[in-house]
C-alpha cells in the first residue's frame, strides 16, 4: 500500500482514537471504570488489557465507542452499578462532551503548527502549471458552462495560469457574485473559451469547481520561539474559517441544496486525504484539522446517539424535571440508530459510485 493511500487511512483511525480518548480520559477522571475502549465498530480483531479496559480494534472501520462497566447509555435498561446516572449533570455532560473537545483541541493545534511553521517560509515559489480542474459540482455553474474535471485552466478574466495560484483564483471568484467571467480551457491539447456566471451564495461567489492546489518550491529557515504566535493568530482564524464553511454547508443540506458531488463518505475521505498527502504535509495537516473539526461539530449535533443527541436528551429530563421512561428513550435511540444508517450507508453509496465511474 502507497503511503499516500496509508496516510489518511491512519489520520482517520488517529482522529476516531483521539475523540475516544476524550471520554475514556473523562471517565478516569470521575473516577468511572472503563469496560470497552474500541476503535471501530462491530467484532473485535486485536487488543490487549489495560487495568480493567479492553483496548480494541474491531472489524468496522467506522466510528468507535466507550463502554463504561456495567453501563451503556445505547442501553437504557442496562444496570448501572458505578452511579453514572446518579453523577452531577456537569459531570456527564463533561464525559459526553470529551471526545467533541479532543477533536476540537487536536484541530487547533494541527493548526498552530501548520501556521507556524509558514510563518518561517522565505521563499515560496508557485510551480509553471495551468489550473486543473480536480471536480466540478453538478448543477453548478461550471458544470453548465460545460467545465470538465481534467480541464487546465489557462486564463480566467484577467488572470494567467502559469502565473497565478488556485488560492488567488478561489479568492477573484468569491468577488464576482452576480458576475459573468470568461474562461480558456485547455481540454485535451485543444483550446476552448467559455463562459460563466459565478452564483451568489451569501455574498459569495461560486462557480462550484475544486482545483487541484498549486504546488510550491519553498525555501524555510529554522523554527524559532517568535514562529509560535503568529501560529496560534493563523490557527484562530483557520479554525473559524473553517467553522463557518461547515455551518453554512450544514445549513445547505437541511435547505436540500447540495448536490451528491458535495457529500463523501469515508471511503471519499480516503481519497482526498491521498491528494492531499501527494500535496506536501501541511496541506494534509490542514486537512486533517478540517476533518478533526467536523468530526466534533457533527458529534456535537443534537442527534440520538451522538454525543450531542446524549446530551440533548439528559438536558431535557433535566428541564422537565423527570426522567424519561426507558420505553421513551429506546423510541427516540431507535430513531437516531435509523437515520445514522440511512446517513452513512447513502454516503457509502455514493463514494462506490464515485468509485465505479
Amino acid at each position: 500500500m502507497q503511503l499516500t493511500t496509508l496516510a489518511p487511512l491512519l489520520m482517520l483511525s488517529g482522529l476516531v482514537f483521539i475523540h475516544e480518548m476524550g471520554h475514556f480520559l473523562v471517565a478516569k477522571w470521575l473516577r468511572l471504570p472503563v469496560e470497552t475502549f474500541s476503535v471501530g465498530m462491530g467484532p473485535r480483531l486485536i487488543g490487549f488489557k489495560w487495568n480493567e479496559t479492553d483496548m480494541r480494534l474491531s472489524a468496522i472501520p467506522l466510528g468507535g465507542y466507550v463502554k463504561l462497566a456495567g453501563y451503556n447509555p445505547e442501553e437504557p435498561e442496562a444496570d448501572d452499578p458505578h452511579g453514572f446516572e446518579q453523577k452531577p449533570y456537569f459531570q456527564k455532560f463533561l464525559f459526553y462532551s470529551g471526545g467533541i473537545i479532543a477533536n476540537l483541541l487536536t484541530a487547533f493545534v494541527l493548526l498552530i503548527i501548520v501556521g507556524a511553521d509558514s510563518h518561517r517560509v522565505v521563499s515560496r515559489i508557485p510551480e509553471s502549471s495551468p489550473l486543473y480542474v480536480a471536480q466540478v459540482v453538478k448543477g453548478s455553474s461550471a458544470e453548465m458552462a460545460g467545465l470538465r474535471e481534467g480541464d487546465k485552466i489557462l486564463g480566467l478574466n484577467d488572470l494567467r495560469f502559469p502565473g497565478s495560484d488556485d488560492r488567488q483564483a478561489v479568492s477573484y471568484i468569491r468577488q464576482q457574485a452576480g458576475k459573468r467571467l470568461s474562461l480558456l480551457v485547455d481540454r485535451n491539447g485543444n483550446n476552448l473559451k467559455l463562459e460563466a456566471v459565478a452564483q451568489n451564495i451569501s455574498g459569495q461567489g461560486r462557480l462550484g469547481i475544486l482545483f487541484q492546489p498549486t504546488k510550491y518550491t519553498e525555501i524555510r529557515r529554522p523554527f524559532a520561539w517568535s514562529d509560535w504566535p503568529p501560529g496560534f493568530i493563523f490557527a484562530g482564524h483557520a479554525l473559524g474559517d473553517i467553522s463557518s464553511q461547515i455551518f453554512e454547508f450544514l445549513g445547505r443540506v437541511l435547505k436540500w441544496d447540495v448536490s451528491s458531488d458535495q457529500l463523501a463518505g469515508p471511503i471519499g475521505i480516503i481519497q482526498q486525504g491521498s491528494q492531499a498527502a501527494k500535496l506536501g504535509w501541511s496541506t494534509f495537516l490542514v486537512m486533517a484539522a478540517a476533518i478533526s473539526l467536523q468530526l466534533g461539530i457533527l458529534n456535537a449535533l443534537p442527534i440520538p446517539l451522538l454525543d450531542g443527541g446524549h446530551v440533548a436528551m439528559m438536558t431535557a429530563e433535566v428541564i422537565a424535571r423527570r426522567r424519561f421512561s426507558w420505553q421513551v428513550k429506546q423510541r427516540i435511540l431507535m430513531a437516531g440508530f435509523v437515520l445514522l444508517i440511512t446517513i452513512m450507508g447513502s454516503a457509502v453509496f455514493l463514494d462506490i459510485g464515485r468509485l465505479l465511474n
